[in-house]
């Protein structure tokens, strides 16, 4: 009897403490970049980015159906650290044709509607004791046509966006060679 007491006892007290205050839970998003440096295992990552509009710009095509074109140039900065705690900053430049869809692959070969890979460059900067060196590099030359920035997830409701990369990134002197990034994705970066 004491049992059966009980039961609708702690039914209507769990009942009764639900009012009518509805809680709303949002997913927090953190956005993340990772990649690999060929000839290294380790994996190079950033947490901090901005991702904003530019200029309007102009491209001119050599077909004689489409002459130019109206772009509007995004920047994307990637902030991180290597395995090894030196810092580095990622930047691409694309050219985007519709900003409500940028699902694309973006490359040095521009598409009509779409737009193209701009510029990708980085700057290393290396902590040799107390001084800091800083280094340059970009889209090698003979590496340029090969680079790509792939957007393959857009979400427009909460405005992230998603995909991979690709590059060759020469350095200013000849001597000190090249970073080629490899399996690089980034996900919830907002725009």
């Amino acid at each position: 009897m004491k049992r059966l007491f009980t039961l609708p006892f702690i039914l209507v007290m769990v009942l009764s403490g639900c009012g009518s205050d509805i809680e709303t839970i949002s997913v927090q998003r953190t956005g993340i970049f990772t990649f690999q440096v060929e000839g290294e295992d380790e994996i190079w990552r950033s947490t901090r980015f901005n991702f904003y509009p530019g200029q309007s710009v102009v491209r001119e095509f050599t077909d004689e159906t489409t002459v130019s074109v109206l772009f509007r140039r995004y920047y994307l900065v990637f902030e991180g650290s290597s395995p090894q705690g030196d810092d580095f900053e990622l930047s691409v430049t694309l050219d985007i044709g519709d900003e409500q869809d940028m699902r694309h692959v973006y490359t040095k070969e521009y598409h009509r509607r779409k737009g193209g890979l701009h510029q990708m460059s980085m700057i290393l900067t290396e902590s040799s004791g107390s001084e800091k060196v800083y280094r340059m590099a970009e889209l090698c030359p003979e590496g340029a046509d090969d680079a790509f920035f792939e957007i393959d997830r857009q979400n427009t409701e909460e405005e992230l966006i998603a995909g991979t990369l690709a590059a060759s990134l020469c350095f200013e002197d000849a001597e000190t060679g090249q970073l080629q990034l490899m399996n690089a994705q980034f996900k919830d970066i907002e725009y």
